[in-house]
């Protein structure tokens, strides 16, 4: 789709196409700072996040009280294994949630500069060699989850400044240099 020798304004053209970031965003990046529009999606995603915990917690208050209700009807080992799933997940999401709403309090982007490496990680093999992998971008020595699209716009090895979050390290903007 693209080549991978694509000089710097074409390539930095086709990511503000493609992204979620402009000009203004990356200019207020630079500053160490986080544009409006960055704040209010990586609110909407701690939002999200929070929702899910929530939902967790609630389904194993929900099976407690069937425990306690109708312990003579329902299996106690599998309500057991449903609460401990359902604990595990939301504590689990809410790790991933705290990070993010203190990310939005403090509105301050790092910067990572270097050339930019795509890690393919193999999760499940499938049938006749087709699989799914995990994509991260690793640029000095830090580590991104990306979505696996994000790969067809950046070469393999481009130099690019990465802003992203510092408690959540998510990337909010990226441009070549």
């Amino acid at each position: 789709m693209f080549d991978n020798s694509p000089d710097e304004q074409s390539l930095f053209e086709r990511l503000i196409e493609v992204s979620t970031f402009g000009l203004d965003d990356l200019e207020l990046n630079r500053q160490g700072k986080m544009s409006g529009l960055q704040r209010s999606r990586l609110g909407m995603m701690a939002a999200l996040y929070f929702g899910i915990c929530i939902i967790l917690f609630s389904l194993a208050v929900g099976a407690v009280w069937v425990i306690l209700t109708q312990s003579q009807v329902v299996s106690i080992p599998a309500m057991l294994i449903w609460i401990a799933f359902c604990l595990f997940g939301g504590i689990h999401w809410l790790r991933q949630t705290l990070p993010m709403w203190e990310d939005v309090r403090s509105e301050k982007v790092l910067c990572v500069s270097g050339p930019l490496h795509q890690i393919y990680t193999r999760v499940s093999t499938g049938g006749r060699g087709t699989g799914i992998y995990l994509v991260h971008y690793r640029i000095a020595k830090k580590f991104f989850d990306v979505a696996f699209f994000a790969t067809k716009f950046i070469p393999q090895d481009q130099r690019c400044n990465v802003y992203y979050t510092p408690k959540s390290e998510i990337i909010i903007g990226i441009e070549p240099i």
